[in-house]
């Protein structure tokens, strides 16, 4: 089915692509796609694009707030010195871009976890037999299973089998946790990705906008030399029109290339053997399709900027309407706030498996808005903290304006 030149997958199609057929099992792991390269693919989209790559770094600022309340410096990694701020601002971004927090896991063979680092997610690919494989070029005509370096799932505690490089080195586990649903089932797949024809649509509108802005007609004149034999020469020397075109390349401003030239806004140079030979110059307006495009554009990108959970305005959208609206503002970002709870949850899940003896409560980004400030000297620090998303602290030093 196709609408307006673009193609709208059939439920078989979506099936084939994001449900891993059988006969591609016998390699040991599910692939990720009809091609096994969806995640790379991903992230070439996202690296194309302004207004997603721009939302969701938004959405992963959110997601990390101001950290964790009270266990942010709290050693993560012993080698490294890695604190668990540290480590959740590397998850944040490709936790909004993929939905998923994949980590390599260091144990203690008394299964205490010393070791944690981010590993990249379209790396990975899960096994048929519960565990996963690392391969760098997966979906690529240089595959090699060879290259692959097989990992077991993280469990807590003592791990049942351990394994180890060609080296001897111990290889740890890989935690790889997602919401699985009926979308989500064998690998995860972001929200924001239903509206993958948007991104599409925004990043070819660009390249539109570039075709036009480098290959159309735009001149600043046209002159027109009228006579026959103006382009001929004798042997060794140079035409009228050679002449001509000299002295406008030296004599019009503006970028030249390396032979003298300019190849924007140049001056047209025509021959005509008489004047009722002069042609005529026919052009399109492209200022106003430049024009009407970006407007497409930025309708577009408003699509996918609400698709990844970001409202609009806090990208710069609609400006002139929200500019010094601080309630329009504030109420943007408290949804926000609110969207990436999930995300949050999710992480905060993870922290708990692996150091269940710390407090993994995280902080949120919450806008006050307009609060009068007489109204915000009589505010307890408690409930400054409760307009801001944080928890109320344990001792609470009550302070009051006279």
């Amino acid at each position: 089915m196709n609408v307006i030149g673009f193609k709208i997958p059939t439920f078989s199609e979506f099936v084939n692509r994001y449900i891993p057929r059988l006969v591609d099992r016998p390699q040991g792991v599910y692939p990720y796609g009809s091609n096994n390269r969806l995640p790379q693919e991903i992230i070439q989209m996202v690296a194309n694009n302004a207004a997603i790559l721009k939302a969701l770094r938004l959405r992963s600022k959110y997601i990390y707030a101001n950290g964790f309340e009270k266990s942010g410096d709290f050693i993560v990694d012993v080698q490294t010195k890695k604190t668990a701020n540290q480590l959740l601002k590397e998850l944040a971004f490709p936790k909004a871009l993929f939905g998923s927090v994949d980590l390599h896991i260091k144990k203690k063979v008394g299964g205490e976890v010393v070791g944690v680092e981010v590993l990249s997610h379209e790396l990975i690919r899960r096994r048929i037999d519960g565990d996963f494989e690392i391969n760098l070029n997966w979906g690529t005509n240089i595959y090699n299973r060879s290259d692959s370096v097989k990992y077991k799932k993280f469990t807590q505690g003592k791990s049942s089998e351990i394994l180890k490089d060609k080296d001897g080195n111990l290889l740890g586990e890989i935690l790889y946790h997602w919401n699985r649903d009926a979308v989500s089932y064998f690998y995860p797949i972001p929200d924001w990705f239903a509206g993958e024809m948007d991104v599409r649509t925004s990043s070819e509108l660009s390249a539109m906008d570039l075709e036009m802005a480098v290959n159309s007609f735009m001149t600043s004149g046209i002159l027109t030399l009228v006579g026959d034999g103006l382009d001929e020469a004798e042997e060794g020397e140079e035409s009228y029109v050679s002449q001509v075109k000299k002295l406008l390349n030296q004599f019009t401003g503006g970028m030249k290339n390396s032979d003298g030239t300019s190849d924007r806004m140049r001056m047209l140079l025509l021959t005509a053997p008489d004047k009722d030979s002069v042609p005529v110059l026919q052009s399109f307006p492209v200022d106003k399709l430049i024009s009407g495009s970006i407007e497409k554009r930025e309708a577009v990108d408003r699509l996918i900027s609400m698709n990844a959970g970001v409202n609009p305005v806090l990208l710069g959208y609609d400006a002139a309407t929200t500019l010094g609206n601080t309630d329009a503002l504030a109420n943007a970002k408290n949804m926000l706030s609110d969207n990436v709870i999930t995300d949050q949850s999710d992480i905060k899940e993870v922290f708990e498996l692996l150091f269940p003896n710390q407090d993994w409560t995280m902080t949120r980004l919450k806008a006050v808005g307009q609060i009068d400030a007489k109204v915000m000297e009589v505010l307890t620090p408690n409930e400054k903290r409760a307009l801001e998303g944080y928890s109320p602290i344990k001792e609470e030093n009550v302070s009051t304006a006279n």
